[in-house]
């Protein structure tokens, strides 16, 4: 949080607890450096926890109480898309067959959804190919429709 946005919360903080926030600069200070690292949304979240579970008058340590928990709060509700494929982790897996090998094997690819997009492009992305050819089976796992069988060399 800068200065300036520090000082419309102090502002902010006066109205919702009713009190006068402090004007000397050296106070304002010492206010400033616990949140100089906490973002706006999250000192204001601390601010309505504050609010909701603590009687009596403003008091700046018990304010600051609430970070961590302010903090957990907005992780916890990071939201998740809803995708049919990989269940909003990013990863779908799918059943390739590789000449090297004498039997099926399963891979992770990125999904197509945003979940899928948020991760590192050095890994492969499931493509339409992989979906149209191959059916979604129970364990959510993409298997060809028709087996691969491997010619026998005599």
């Amino acid at each position: 949080m800068n200065k300036h946005e520090f000082m419309e919360y102090v502002q902010f903080l006066g109205k919702a607890f009713d009190f006068t926030p402090p004007t000397d600069k050296n106070l304002l200070a010492a206010w400033y450096k616990p949140f100089e690292n906490i973002n706006l949304i999250i000192a204001k979240k601390m601010a309505e926890l504050y609010l909701y579970n603590e009687p009596g008058k403003f008091q700046l340590a018990k304010l600051l109480k609430y970070k961590n928990q302010a903090m957990r709060g907005l992780t916890d509700k990071e939201e998740k898309p809803d995708c049919t494929i990989c269940g909003g982790c990013g990863w779908a897996r799918i059943e390739v067959y590789d000449i090297n090998y004498p039997r099926p094997i399963e891979v992770c690819r990125r999904c197509t959804c945003s979940a899928g997009e948020r991760l590192n492009n050095k890994y492969k992305q499931l493509s339409r190919e992989d979906i149209e050819d191959n059916f979604l089976d129970w364990d959510k796992v993409f298997r060809p429709k028709i087996p691969f069988l491997k010619e026998e060399v005599n």
